[in-house]
């Protein structure tokens, strides 16, 4: 199972164009500049599962602190999104599935090493003895900008790897280039390629 992690839209236009995508999870159609707003919500949650995180007004929505937004939703609405898409999260952490993490950064825009520790020490409060897959996508311009990560974390199994910017046209419509990518890197850390759907998704889906 992929579950996206942001930045942005692209990684689940990515999974839908090459239908991967089998579910919503509870932080797609957000914009997180960092993955440390996504680990923030879980740490409030787990703590306190009553916390009220969803804020904003009109269309201007977001989780816990301005820096993971969207503007998908009236917020009446999204509150009731937002509590099914995140039991959903929660059991599928709890069933210890084959779970890949997946998150995408545009340009000039990185993840640190310490952001996916602390990311990986909230999911293992919630069930300490999943094991799970964690892909980080950063896009470079060349070879000289890699910048590799290791973790090294029981259980968990990290992969660092990369986009070239010339080959993003356009993040929302990912090339069929980017996708092909895309799918050979999933297919070289042992995600099954050949299990498709043919559900379509949209920000407000059930499922």
């Amino acid at each position: 199972m992929l579950i996206p992690l942001g930045y942005h839209c692209n990684v689940s236009f990515l999974n839908q164009t090459l239908q991967y995508k089998k579910e919503t999870g509870v932080f797609e159609w957000f914009e997180s500049r960092n993955l440390q707003n996504i680990t923030d919500v879980i740490n409030t949650l787990s703590i306190n599962p009553e916390s009220n995180i969803v804020c904003g007004n009109d269309r201007n929505i977001y989780l816990l602190n301005t820096n993971l937004f969207s503007y998908h939703y009236d917020i009446d609405e999204y509150k009731i999104i937002f509590q099914r898409r995140y039991n959903r999260f929660i059991d599928n952490i709890n069933k210890e599935e084959n779970i890949y993490f997946v998150r995408i950064n545009p340009y000039l825009h990185n993840t640190s090493k310490n952001e996916i520790e602390l990311f990986i020490e909230s999911i293992k409060r919630i069930n300490p003895n999943i094991k799970f897959n964690f892909l980080l996508i950063e896009t470079i311009v060349n070879d000289y900008d890699i910048n590799s990560i290791n973790i090294n974390i029981d259980n968990v199994i990290f992969h660092h790897k990369y986009f070239y910017k010339k080959d993003i046209i356009d993040v929302y419509m990912p090339s069929s280039t980017l996708c092909e990518i895309y799918k050979k890197i999933l297919e070289d850390i042992g995600y099954n390629i050949n299990e498709t759907t043919n559900v379509i998704f949209d920000d407000r889906s059930a499922f």
